[in-house]
This record gives C-alpha cells, sequence and structure tokens, in this order.
C-alpha cells in the first residue's frame, strides 16, 4: 500500500481541524448556556418574612439564596452581602405540620451575579422526594431581605459546566495542533526519487 502524498494529509489535517473546532463551539456555547440557565433558574423568590409554595420533579438538593443586590416587585433592592442575625429558614412539605427540612448553612461566601441580581448562597436543603414543599422565612422585627431557591447546588451545577467547558477547551487544543501539522504537511514537499541507473552485465 503506497504512502500518503503530504497535500492528502494537509486535507486530513484540516478536516479535523474544522470538526474539533465546531464541536468546541458547540460543548462552549452549551456550557456558558448552561451557566446562564442555573443563574436564571429559580423555584422560589420572596421576601423574608413570608412563605411560599414551590414544586420539585425529584428530589434532591436545593439552594437558599440571599439576593442581596435584585429588583423585586418593580424596587431595586440594595443591601449588605451579610444577612443580619435572627433570620431562619425551613422547609416543609406542603400541607405538612410534623416534617421539617432544616437548612444546612454554606461554608464560605458563593456569589453569583447576572445583571442586576447579585445573590449570596445561604445554605441548602435536602429535600427527601419529588413534591410540593414551602419555604419559610423568619426576620427579625423591622427587617426584610429578597432571597430565592434554585435546584441543585453551586458545585453540582459547577461541576456539569466545567466538564463541557473543560472538553471544549480540549478539542480546540487538539485543533490548534492539527491544523499546524495540516499546514506542515502543506508545504512538504515529496522526496523526489533518485534516477535508478541501468544494471551491470555480469
Amino acid at each position: 500500500m503506497g504512502q500518503v502524498a503530504p497535500d492528502m494529509k494537509a486535507v486530513i489535517f484540516f478536516i479535523i481541524t474544522a470538526l474539533c473546532w465546531i464541536f468546541a463551539i458547540v460543548f462552549g456555547v452549551r456550557g456558558f448556556k448552561t451557566i446562564v440557565d442555573n443563574v436564571n433558574s429559580n423555584l422560589v423568590v420572596m421576601e423574608a418574612p413570608g412563605t411560599a409554595t414551590f414544586t420539585v420533579k425529584e428530589a434532591g438538593k436545593v439552594s437558599l439564596w440571599h439576593n442581596y443586590q435584585d429588583i423585586f416587585e418593580g424596587k431595586t433592592i440594595a443591601n449588605d452581602l451579610a444577612l443580619p442575625g435572627g433570620f431562619s429558614f425551613e422547609i416543609r412539605p406542603a400541607g405538612s405540620t410534623s416534617v421539617v427540612i432544616p437548612l444546612a448553612p454554606s461554608v464560605g461566601n458563593t456569589t453569583m451575579n447576572n445583571g442586576s441580581t447579585h445573590k449570596v448562597g445561604v445554605g441548602t436543603f435536602e429535600l427527601p422526594a419529588p413534591g410540593d414543599y414551602t419555604l419559610k422565612a423568619s426576620a427579625p422585627a423591622g427587617e426584610t431581605r429578597v432571597v430565592s431557591l434554585s435546584e441543585g447546588t453551586f458545585m453540582e451545577n459547577f461541576g456539569g459546566v466545567f466538564g463541557m467547558i473543560g472538553g471544549a477547551v480540549v478539542l480546540g487544543l487538539i485543533g490548534t495542533l492539527t491544523l499546524i501539522l495540516a499546514i506542515v504537511f502543506l508545504f512538504l514537499k515529496p522526496k523526489s526519487k533518485p534516477p535508478t541507473s541501468p544494471a551491470h552485465a555480469a
């Protein structure tokens, strides 16, 4: 089987480069869309103190956020990042008076920003089953804050996004490497064969 000519190798590497970059763009766009969706998807946005009912389709963790800067019901909210002492939060299955799901406080400050919304993680709840739940927020006298609830945790969402964006970066690097190889083979001239001398008679 004959060797592949350099110009044919160049074409093959150009095709591989195009495929890598196309898939890199697809993964990158999906990763960016996931970030936007995670930031914008809220089960609840409410003012504390107060209550709100929401529905989840599967068991798992939900995250509570303090929207310290936001626009809520036409009003511009601008508060300190930290919640004052005296706020408390709990979730109950809708209609239940005996089952209480407590808040597991966040470790460190996890912040997310999107346009006018700036929020910091308060903690998470572990919901045991799909269904309807009620979030109850209590506050000290004279204090109000806007809070929101989203599905999953920051680390879970970050892991999925990092995988897609990481894949896009790897494919982009592979595409760059194959592009360099394609250019090398494009300008590589095939070696000319030395002329054959006639065989000498014995």
